[in-house]
């Protein structure tokens, strides 16, 4: 018999990837540029982190972009650029 939980629980996660995804690039962001930001100023889209917010702190990101790259990648997360 087909049982709809097991079925339904399958999009419980849908978009999780993004969340997690959007919250280390947070954690690297406070740890090298001593800067906090919300989910809601960045936008990640085909490897490419897109940032929302005033231009002093923008500067300070790409002022350290290559430090800030190399942390995500040890971190697991694979970005090509910040922008």
């Amino acid at each position: 018999m087909f049982n709809i939980s097991t079925y339904l629980s399958k999009f419980k996660t849908l978009g999780m990837g993004e969340i997690a995804s959007k919250e280390l690039v947070l954690e690297v962001l406070r740890e090298i540029v001593k800067v906090s930001l919300t989910r809601k100023e960045i936008k990640i889209q085909n490897k490419i982190a897109y940032i929302q917010t005033n231009p002093l702190v923008k500067n300070q990101i790409y002022i350290k972009k290559a430090a800030i790259l190399e942390s995500l990648l040890k971190k697991g997360q694979e970005l090509k650029d910040i922008r």
